[in-house]
């Protein structure tokens, strides 16, 4: 009977983990720069039930021309497709693609990663 119980304990061990692994909710960073300014993007995806999420999106762009950095804040609800693992944005529908294995957001060619703050 100890056998099944210790059997059992260590299958719901691995399946929290897989849970846990799965799980987009985070913060997701990406910096990236183009011929006039250096942008610094910060992703704060939280859920607001089963298939319903927000972002609050932080971006530090600095001007390569006069050094001035602007500071930019947006919120984004998503609905997200569970057998795609896509995020579509409700109000412009922009779309964001959750990648489990690497841990990563992508939107459009950018590569969000998940922070460990």
């Amino acid at each position: 009977m100890k056998k099944v119980f210790v059997f059992y304990l260590f299958l719901s061990l691995i399946s929290c983990n897989t849970i846990t692994d799965q799980n987009p909710e985070g913060v997701y960073v990406c910096k990236f720069e183009h011929e006039f300014a250096k942008t610094e993007d910060t992703l704060l995806l939280k859920r607001i039930n089963k298939n319903y999420f927000t972002i609050i999106r932080h971006s530090g762009v600095t001007s390569k021309a006069n050094s001035k950095k602007q500071i930019i804040s947006e919120v984004w609800k998503l609905d997200y497709d569970n057998n795609k693992n896509v995020f579509t944005e409700m109000k412009t529908g922009k779309v964001l693609i959750w990648n489990a294995d690497k841990q990563i957001l992508i939107f459009g060619n950018r590569e969000y990663v998940r922070s460990n703050y």
